[in-house]
């Protein structure tokens, strides 16, 4: 009996420290310095850096978030009508924080970047065209940094509680696509046929339904590729649609890729509203666009 007290007072005590962590977090991220990518104008708001990420980012990173964002949605919220999207390339020596770069400008895009009508701008084309669905982003990466994507997201963004800040008005949501080997291992457990092919479906329906960010291999995405390509010849052949989850690009592509273990790029690319209906109506037969050398 008192060893049991004993436990439940340690995991008190222990809930309670975590509590408190958490709580100072959120006065910390109060007394964060505000990054402004676009000032207010009329009733719109200003687009700002989530405070918890605001706080993290060096001067050189608020550098590249500054960056990113003129790129891909304009320096003024009066240039985002009239840009052209090329996307842009962030390129630095390994371990000199871009993927908190490239996290602190997805998940202003996708979670606070609103019109006053509450459009989020990076589903919006030119003319103000509005594509469906809530804004995704998908982020490629080679397999030995998979991993390590996910779990960056999770670090930066989830308090002491796991918990993400109270003061965004939307979550981000992300998750990590299963490699082909481990879709592979459990088809084979599985013991019924098309198991490998209803997994993908099923992650790729659930992020193009809640939205977010997904991260996948460079192998698994050629894979992905290749099995929607045979798979919209078969059902063209038959005169059917796509499958439904592949009818709409993301609103943004991200790559990562690495030369010889010293410099490493990404990436980022805005694909056209006009890429984003009808991405895959050809059958996902071509990789997402690259960005001009401008």
């Amino acid at each position: 009996m008192t060893r049991a007290r004993a436990s439940s007072s340690s995991s008190s005590a222990a809930a309670a420290a975590i509590a408190a962590a958490a709580a100072e977090e959120e006065e910390e991220d109060a007394r964060a310095r505000v990054i402004t990518l676009w000032a207010a104008r009329g009733e719109a708001g200003a687009v700002t850096v989530l405070p918890r990420l605001a706080r993290q980012l060096k001067p050189h990173q608020e550098e590249g978030v500054h960056f990113l964002w003129g790129a891909c949605f304009g320096s003024k919220r009066a240039d985002n009508a009239k840009r052209r999207e090329h996307g842009c390339v962030l390129a630095h020596s390994m371990g000199l924080g871009k993927t908190l770069t490239v996290i602190s400008f997805l998940h202003t895009a996708l979670t606070r970047a609103r019109t006053v009508e509450g459009r989020f701008y990076a589903q919006m084309g030119r003319n103000a065209a509005v594509a469906d669905g809530p804004p995704t982003a998908l982020v490629l990466v080679p397999k030995s940094v998979a991993t390590q994507w996910e779990s960056e997201f999770g670090k930066w963004l989830l308090d002491q509680c796991g918990n993400q800040a109270a003061s965004n008005p939307r979550n981000l949501r992300w998750q990590k696509f299963p490699d082909a080997g481990a879709l592979k291992r459990s088809h084979s457990g599985d013991g019924r046929g098309g198991g490998l092919e209803q997994q993908r479906l099923q992650a790729l329906r659930r992020w193009r339904r809640e939205g977010g960010v997904m991260v996948m291999v460079h192998d698994t995405y050629r894979s992905v590729l290749s099995s929607a390509k045979n798979d919209g010849a078969e059902r063209q052949a038959r005169g059917g649609a796509p499958p439904r989850a592949c009818r709409s690009a993301p609103s943004f592509f991200a790559e990562e890729r690495t030369e010889r273990y010293v410099s490493c790029t990404i990436t980022i690319t805005p694909p056209s509203l006009r890429q984003r209906r009808s991405a895959c109506s050809r059958c996902c037969s071509s990789p997402p666009p690259r960005p001009s050398p401008e």
